[in-house]
C-alpha cells in the first residue's frame, strides 16, 4: 500500500518513520480545501488529491476510485448551478 506514492504498507508490515509521517502529514495537508484558521478555500480551490494505492497481488488489472467529502458547504454551493 502507499499513500501520496509513498510506501507505508508491505509484506504484512508498516514501513513508517518519523520522516515518513512528517512527509505524509504534510501531503495530506496540502490536498484541505481550508486555510490554516479552517476558513474555506475559494470555489473551486484546487485539483488536489490524496492518492492511495493498494496492491491486492492477484493479477495486473487496475481501477481508479474517485472520491469526494459532500461537505454541507459544498452542497449549499453547488445547489445553486442549473444545467
Amino acid at each position: 500500500m502507499s499513500l501520496g506514492g509513498r510506501p507505508i504498507f508491505s509484506a504484512g508490515s508498516f514501513d513508517l518513520d518519523n520522516e515518513a509521517e512528517a512527509a505524509l502529514s504534510a501531503h495530506m495537508r496540502d490536498a484541505l480545501i481550508s486555510d490554516d484558521n479552517g476558513a474555506s478555500l475559494l470555489y473551486p480551490p484546487h485539483q488536489r488529491c490524496v492518492e492511495v494505492a493498494i496492491d491486492l497481488g492477484v493479477g495486473d488489472k487496475g481501477v481508479t476510485v474517485l472520491g469526494s467529502d459532500l461537505t454541507r458547504e459544498y452542497v449549499d454551493i453547488n445547489a445553486d448551478y442549473r444545467s
